[in-house]
C-alpha cells in the first residue's frame, strides 16, 4: 500500500514539473520578444496598491461568505438528494 502512494505522489509531481515546463516554454518567444523591445512598460499608477487590497479584501470576503453558507447548509442537513445514486428497488413489483 505505502509503495502505491509513494508512486502516486511521483506521478503528481511528475505532472506539475511537466505543466510547469510546458508553461515555460509557452512564455519563452514572449519573453525573447519583450526583451528585444526592451523598456516597454506601463507606468503603475499610484493608487494600485489599496486598489489591489481592496480586491484582494472582496475576495477574501466572498470566499468567507461561501464557507459559511456550505458550513450553515452541512449544519442544518439542508443537502438534495438529486446528486445521490438511488437506492436499489425490489424487481418483484
Amino acid at each position: 500500500m505505502g509503495g502505491s502512494i509513494v508512486r502516486g505522489y511521483r506521478r503528481a509531481w511528475r505532472r506539475v514539473w511537466a505543466a510547469a515546463a510546458g508553461t515555460a516554454l509557452a512564455a519563452w518567444p514572449t519573453l525573447l520578444r519583450a526583451q528585444e523591445e526592451g523598456g516597454r512598460t506601463i507606468e503603475r499608477p499610484e493608487d494600485a496598491l489599496p486598489v489591489a487590497l481592496l480586491t484582494a479584501a472582496g475576495l477574501l470576503g466572498l470566499l468567507l461568505l461561501a464557507a459559511i453558507g456550505f458550513l450553515y447548509r452541512r449544519r442544518r442537513e439542508l443537502d438534495w438528494d438529486f446528486q445521490r445514486p438511488e437506492p436499489a428497488h425490489d424487481e418483484h413489483h
